[in-house]
């Protein structure tokens, strides 16, 4: 799209053209740490002070979108746009959000994908892990990390005990 558009990204994100496509498009834009609610539609940029490390664990399953929402709205679970927080952005104060949060569309991908389970008690499982979630519809899975010495533990841990996932560790500052 940038190429397309001769790189003018303001342009873009104010087209609507990224939430068209799918709504972490958007966020791709941004190309920093966000904080994303509803449907994924609200962004909220946060603190560069903000320091984490997370491990990213996908179980190179498919789970569909489409599949995920529409099972959301069946349930009737979930109103995307009851929840209107807003995420802090000094770092203790955010650990403390996330702990507290959770990912609504965890529990519907999770019975799509039991593997999203083992992931998730797998991370869980690793010393200093503050907390593990499913990112966005699902299938990849997220640990966060304050030491860099504890993400490389945790990668090694979760390679060895399942070759077969996509394990990637990133840092987010």
């Amino acid at each position: 799209m940038c190429n397309i558009n001769n790189n003018r990204v303001s342009e873009i994100k104010e087209s609507g053209i990224p939430n068209s496509i799918g709504s972490d498009v958007n966020a791709c834009l941004f190309s920093k740490l966000l904080f994303l609610h509803g449907t994924g539609e609200k962004i909220q940029p946060l603190n560069n002070d903000i320091k984490f490390s997370a491990l990213l664990v996908n179980p190179n399953k498919e789970i569909s979108t489409k599949k995920v929402f529409s099972m959301r709205k069946l349930n009737n679970s979930i109103d995307a746009d009851s929840n209107n927080s807003v995420a802090p952005d000094k770092q203790k104060n955010l650990l403390e959000f996330i702990v507290n949060g959770k990912n609504d569309l965890q529990d519907i991908a999770c019975s799509l994908e039991p593997e999203i389970n083992t992931i998730l008690l797998a991370i869980q499982k690793t010393d200093k892990c503050i907390v593990s979630r499913m990112s966005g519809s699902g299938a990849t899975c997220f640990g966060l990390y304050e030491d860099l010495e504890y993400l490389d533990k945790a990668y090694d841990c979760i390679v060895n005990a399942y070759p077969e996932y996509w394990c990637k560790k990133v840092n987010l500052f």
